[in-house]
């Protein structure tokens, strides 16, 4: 179970390290979609910024050096739930789905919901790798629950949004 633990705690700091980067590297494209997405006020925008990239870096820390096991998961997996609600937000309102987490590689741009559900599952998978007893089994159990929830009322809501769209079309038409 070691191996495939190093394993993910690689690919997930990686991920997350290459994000920071492209991040960092270009930080006013950054402030711009932050802006542009009006969820937070304009002289927040900065501190939000250097704050995301903190945490960014302090995930990327925490994985590839194998620190802080259930906090990481913990702060990981709400950082990704916030990234898909921001995205289905901007979804809404701007009518794209694409965004610039990772610069200008396409690949990992793509579907940056399923990207970020299946990062979610790397999470869980790599925690319950570590789990032994007690409050871990405890946060483990607590943690799989939550993402069941919460994959599920993602699931809802799309199933929601396309039977509002169809009304919408259906009343405009």
């Amino acid at each position: 179970m070691i191996i495939p633990s190093i394993i993910l705690n690689v690919i997930i700091g990686s991920l997350f390290l290459l994000s920071f980067s492209s991040k960092i590297f270009d930080i006013s494209d950054l402030r711009n979609d932050v802006a542009v997405l009006r969820i937070i006020p304009k002289s927040l925008t900065d501190l939000s910024i250097y704050a995301l990239l903190f945490v960014e870096l302090g995930i990327s820390i925490s994985y590839l050096f194998n620190l802080w096991l259930p906090f990481r998961t913990g702060i990981t997996v709400m950082l990704l739930i916030f990234f898909i609600v921001v995205t289905w937000l901007k979804r809404r309102r701007m009518g794209t789905v694409g965004c610039t987490c990772f610069g200008t590689n396409r690949l990992l741009n793509k579907n940056p919901v399923i990207r970020n559900i299946a990062i979610i599952f790397f999470c869980v998978l790599d925690f319950s790798m570590h789990v032994d007893t007690g409050v871990y089994r405890g946060l483990n159990n607590l943690s799989y629950a939550l993402i069941l929830v919460t994959l599920i009322q993602l699931y809802e809501s799309r199933k929601t949004y396309k039977k509002m769209r169809a009304i919408n079309e259906y009343v405009n038409f």
